[in-house]
Order: C-alpha cells, then structure tokens, then sequence
C-alpha cells in the first residue's frame, strides 16, 4: 500500500523515502530518511538535499527521521536525497505538478473597439484537479477593478468608453494554498465613435416672437459609420422626439421658447452632448383681432357654432374675451396660441345678436374685433290645417277658408295641395293669401270637393330644405248623397270635423343640394 504514494531508495545503511513523488503546487513533500544498521546509544546527523544543496538538518538518536517542506512551485522539483554521518541515500526524483496554469487574458470582440461596444474579458487558467477553486481579480493598468462576486474569470465592459483604455491584466487565486498568477498584459484601446456634436441656431441673432428658426446639431466626424439619432432640448426637457434629422423642426418662435438648449446625439449605446446655447426671444405688440363664425354666419337651431377670434403676430401669452352685444362678456381665457375657439354648443334662437372679441397681451391692448351678426334659422315643425268652418259639408257657392299654421319656424312658405296635387295661386276660383298661410276658395262648387292639406317649408344653410305637412281633411259638397257617403267612409264619421293637429302623418324632411 505504502509505494502507491513514496518512491523508495535504499543504499548501503541509508533508506531514503518521498511522499508523494509528483506533489502538486502548495502541498506538503514529506521526506523520511532511515538507518538500516542502529546504534540506540548514539546520536546520528540527518542532513536532507535537493539537487545536491543541503536543505534541512537534525540530530537523532532514532533510526529514522522525517521533514515536511511545502512546495510552492515547479521550481521545488528535482532530485532529493539525504544522508546519514555521511552515509548517502540514493535519490528520488520529484516532478511538483503546476497547481493552475498561468492565467490568459482574452478580449471580445477585439483589442481595439469603437466606443459604446460591449466589451468581455475572459480569465482562463488551466486547472490540474476540478476540485481547485479559482478566484479571479482584474488590473486596468495595475490598479484592482471591482467585479461581482459571482462573476468567475469574466469582466464586462457594457459600453466601452474612451477613459477605459489601458493595460488590462487577470490574476488567478486559490485561498486554500495562497497561489497566485497573473497574466500577460494586454492592452485595450477605445476609439471615438463619432465627434462631440455642435449647436447652433439659424438665423443668428435676436429672435422676435413669431419669427421663424431652426437649431442644427453638427457632428463632424463619425469614423464609427453609425447611425446617428438627434434629440433637442430646452432647459432639459426634450422639445421633440429623437430622429434621425440633425435640424429640429422648424416653428416661429414664442415667448414660451427663451431658454438655454443642447442637442444630444445617439449612436447604438453611445450618447453624446453638446454645447448649451442660450435663445432669448423679444416680445411684439399684439395686432388687431379677426372673428369669422366657423359654421357662417346663418346657423339652424340645434346646430354648433364656432366662434374664432385670431391675430396675426403677437407676443404669447395673449388675453382672449368673446361678447355678445356690447358689454355681455361670454367667455375669457389667457392662452398661448394665437388663435381661440369660443364653442356655442347647442344654437338657439336666443343666441342671434351682435358678437365681437377682443385681445390684449403684455405690450399691447386691449383691442377689439369688428361687429359680426348671427341669424338663427328655426326649421319648421308642427303643420296645422284649420278651416274657418263648423263642418266639412260645404254649401255650394259657400266662401271656404282654410289657414295652415306652424308651431315654429323661421319664414316659412306654404304650399297647398288638394287631392295631393298642388294648387296655383291666382286662379279663378281661388287665391293664397300674402305670406301664403291662408287659401281662399271664393265659391264652393263641385269641382272644389276633395281631401285638403298643406305643407310648409323654410331653408336653412347650405340649400337644407326643412318640410313638414298637416293631415288632410275632405270637404265635400251638401246636398250630394256621393259625396256624403264616401266622406263617411274615408273618415268614419257622421259629424263635422273639428281642426286637427299634424301628428302620425307629419313628415319631416332635410334635403341637401348635391353638387
């Protein structure tokens, strides 16, 4: 069992012993020298050797006597011995094995990278056993770099930037023997992707509130050939997105738009910024004001209307009020456009009058736009026929009156119908009055039996054509049995009819002139 682990040499009196012969890095060489031939009464010189250089020595009165070295190295290997008062063991060769290799260095992608890549180092070290636990330590240009607990032999740089360049170097630890190695220096070089970008602003200058202009963010070189995103802010807040146009959008500029800007410039994971460039913007009285009815100036009851009070230039922020008629204030709102929308939700007829706007702002004011008059259109509902009779039998050569009312509508106009065929105004029988709200039979006679209605009308905007009709009523002729009869049957009834309100037979209708 014994060899498994020594290799042993007897010469003559001496037998020499090592354990074990092929040691790794750190362990412990046990070395026994040994009398053959023991003399108890005396003491004997023990002298230990490698490669023929006295390492260790001792008295002893036993015949035997052992020394521990630990080795820390290859270098710890070669031929050992030992010797007795003078007496010679033969030797015995021993290899000390390397722990761990001396640790390499390696760098993705490469040595040499554009700033902004993912850059990995990798400490590699060949082991003898699996069970040799490696810890790893990483060097910028001598100095320790912190690393994760838990990384193993592996730095990363996430964005490679240019003050990371220099010598990087590993080294391997195991605690258990106190064994370190470094690697090979290897030197890492970060590149400028592109250029620091420059702001400027076009025109130069003192820009007045309104007047047009655009910021440019140059950059001059970009030797990486990466594309390249710009973002423009004002006093740290981005005015628009990121994209790939080095101009911002160009816009008249506002009051709201002094401050201090800079430009930063996105290339992959590379982020850059510029210079800061300090805009103040110079304030212009406010021009006369403008109010235009977006929907016209006709609007139909039930419509929305959009009252636009708008100046030309003028510096922001501006003070807006609506009226209506002289004094009758409406509505107000300090705003930063322009331009204001006054919303009437739901027209009514109450709302027709005169309306006006006015504006002020910090150097001028205030000042009011010209009259604008609003007319409401009510459409027509609610056709009534009303005959100016007690009953629907007529006596021949009886004057016949008939009046067609409305419940509501905005000038409306008539139009009569007998036996659903429409009637001429002037004829000889018959006449419509002036606003052609009343039909006026002159002389009743047998061509004037028949169902009577009317139907009126009004126009709003654009062409709209608003229509509702009365039911009928048939009026026939006394003193005729026919006519009395099919009067009957197409009413149910024996008995004069009294005014009748449209209801179920009303219809109403919007037309819309097609172009």
């Amino acid at each position: 069992m014994l060899m498994r682990w020594k290799q042993f040499r007897e010469a003559g009196r001496v037998a020499f012993y090592v354990v074990p012969v092929s040691p790794l890095e750190g362990e412990t060489l046990e070395l026994n020298c040994q009398c053959q031939y023991y003399y108890w009464w005396t003491k004997q010189d023990f002298t230990f050797y490698r490669n023929g250089k006295k390492i260790h020595s001792m008295k002893s009165t036993t015949d035997e006597s052992s020394y521990h070295i630990k080795v820390k190295s290859t270098n710890d290997s070669g031929l050992y011995s030992c010797k007795i008062d003078g007496s010679e063991s033969q030797h015995v060769h021993v290899q000390v094995q390397e722990r761990f290799a001396k640790p390499v260095l390696r760098v993705e992608p490469a040595a040499e990278v554009f700033e902004g890549l993912r850059v990995t180092l990798t400490c590699i070290a060949r082991r003898a056993r699996r069970s040799i636990w490696l810890h790893y330590t990483f060097y910028r240009d001598g100095s320790a770099l912190e690393t994760a607990p838990d990384a193993g032999g592996v730095y990363t740089i996430n964005a490679a930037a240019a003050n990371v360049s220099g010598n990087y170097a590993c080294e391997a630890i195991e605690t258990n023997s106190d064994l370190r190695k470094r690697s090979d220096n290897v030197h890492l070089s970060v590149r400028e992707a592109f250029a620091v970008p420059k702001l400027t602003v076009y025109p130069e200058g003192q820009l007045v509130d309104g007047q047009w202009f655009k910021l440019m963010c140059l950059v001059e070189e970009n030797l990486s050939e990466a594309s390249l995103r710009y973002g423009f802010y004002r006093n740290g807040i981005p005015i628009q997105s990121p994209s790939d146009h080095s101009n911002s959008i160009p816009e008249p500029a506002r009051l709201a738009d002094s401050g201090t800007y800079h430009c930063e410039v996105m290339g992959s994971k590379v982020r850059k910024r510029s210079n800061q460039l300090h805009l103040s913007i110079r304030r212009i009285p406010v021009s006369k004001p403008e109010l235009v009815i977006q929907s016209g100036k006709e609007l139909i009851e039930g419509d929305m209307a959009s009252l636009i009070c708008s100046v030309s230039n003028g510096s922001l922020p501006i003070y807006y009020q609506f009226y209506k008629g002289s004094s009758v204030e409406l509505y107000w709102e300090l705003s930063n456009s322009t331009k204001l929308v006054y919303n009437i939700e739901t027209i009514s007829r109450k709302d027709k009058g005169i309306y006006h706007c006015s504006v002020r702002n910090e150097v001028t004011g205030p000042l009011h736009s010209e009259d604008i008059e609003i007319t409401v259109i009510v459409p027509v509902s609610d056709a009534v026929l009303i005959p100016r009779t007690n009953g629907t039998e007529i006596q021949p050569g009886d004057r016949l009156v008939l009046r067609c009312l409305v419940r509501e509508g905005t000038e409306p106009q008539f139009i009569w119908y007998r036996d659903n065929v429409p009637l001429r105004n002037g004829s000889a029988s018959s006449h419509v009055t002036a606003d052609g709200g009343e039909l006026v039979i002159h002389s009743f006679r047998r061509d004037s039996v028949g169902r009577y209605h009317c139907a009126a009308i009004n126009t709003g905007t654009d062409g709209t054509i608003f229509n509702v009709t009365s039911d009928y009523i048939e009026f026939t002729l006394r003193g005729n049995s026919d006519s009395q009869i099919r009067h009957r049957q197409s009413t149910g009834k024996g008995h004069s009819l009294h005014p009748v309100r449209a209801s179920q037979k009303q219809l109403t209708i919007s037309v819309r002139k097609v172009t």
